[in-house]
This record gives structure tokens, sequence and C-alpha cells, in this order.
């Protein structure tokens, strides 16, 4: 990890402290929405591909970011690569990673807001800003199909619904992984 990376990751960090004891103060909740990391999708016929050794990296950076957030639920489609983006989030706060159909998401958006609670959803790019613009009403603009650093948090604070976008640091996998791996 080089320094840039774990200084953003130290920031997100102190961020999310600073978010988390403001929301428990006020009796409020925050959800993160993140977009799954990247894939290694040997085929366009590849439907569930696995996460790229970058899309690894980003997940236990995402876990990182997580940790002072105070997450009590961790929820994921049943795809390999949303799973493996969430699995290093649940399994360092021991929480079972929950499914949700990301077909079922104005259902799901309500679950989520009757529930109360904060939680990290891992979705696709079609479905994480698709599920922003249900809780929070706002526009929220698409993700592309090389973007995996988009981080949206909701915070519910009684009848207040704000939607903040941060960003997960960018990752060159050049950078990080030898070219022989």
């Amino acid at each position: 990890m080089t320094l840039t990376q774990a200084f953003a990751i130290t920031i997100t960090a102190l961020l999310l402290v600073a978010t988390a004891a403001q929301s428990q103060a006020n009796n409020s909740f925050e959800l993160f929405l993140v977009r799954h990391a990247e894939t290694n999708k040997q085929s366009p016929d590849d439907s569930d591909p696995p996460l790229h050794r970058c899309g690894v990296i980003r997940a236990n950076n995402l876990q990182q970011a997580m940790a002072s957030a105070q997450i009590n639920a961790v929820y994921s489609s049943d795809y390999q690569r949303t799973q493996a983006t969430a699995a290093p989030t649940a399994n360092s706060l021991g929480l079972t990673i929950q499914s949700y159909d990301p077909r079922q998401l104005a259902q799901f958006a309500q679950v989520l807001l009757s529930l109360r609670q904060n939680a990290l959803v891992v979705g696709h790019s079609n479905t994480t800003p698709a599920l922003a613009r249900l809780l929070t009403t706002e526009a929220v603009a698409p993700i592309g199909e090389d973007q995996f650093n988009q981080l949206y948090k909701v915070t519910v604070s009684g009848a207040s619904i704000q939607l903040e976008q941060l960003q997960q640091q960018q990752l060159h996998c050049q950078d990080l992984v030898s070219p022989s791996l």
C-alpha cells in the first residue's frame, strides 16, 4: 500500500468515525452503497465473474474504510463479485452477508429504511445509483462500466434523508500487482 492510499483510507476512516458518532447522538442511521469491485471477466458471456486482483484489494480497502462506521448489517446481491466485495467487511465485523434481490429494489429500499440501522449495501453499476435514488428521491448520475470508486452515504435522521457521494481511492492495477502474477 502506498502512502497516498494509506492517507486516503485514514481520512475516510476519520470521516466515518465522526459521522457515525454524530448519527448515534441524533438517533439517525447511515447506509453506505457501493458497486462491486473490479472483476476478472474472461469472456463476454461470463455473467458471474470473480473479482480481479485489483478488486480484491479494493474490497479490502472498503473494509478498512468501513471499520469505524458502526455497520450493523451487510447486504449483497447473490453474485460472486458482490459477495466477494462485501466479504472482508462482513467477516471483520462478524456479520453474515444478507442477500437481496436487485430486481426488487423498491421493496429493498423500504426494508432498509424501516430497519433503521447502519448498513453496507454492495450492488452493481445499474442498481447502486437506482437504490440511492429510491432512498433519497435525489437525482443520481449513472455509474460507468469502468467506474468502481463510487461510494454513496445515505444519512437518515428523522424525516430528513441526505445523500453524499464519497470517492474511494483510484486503483491502478499495474501499480499494485506485478505483471507476472
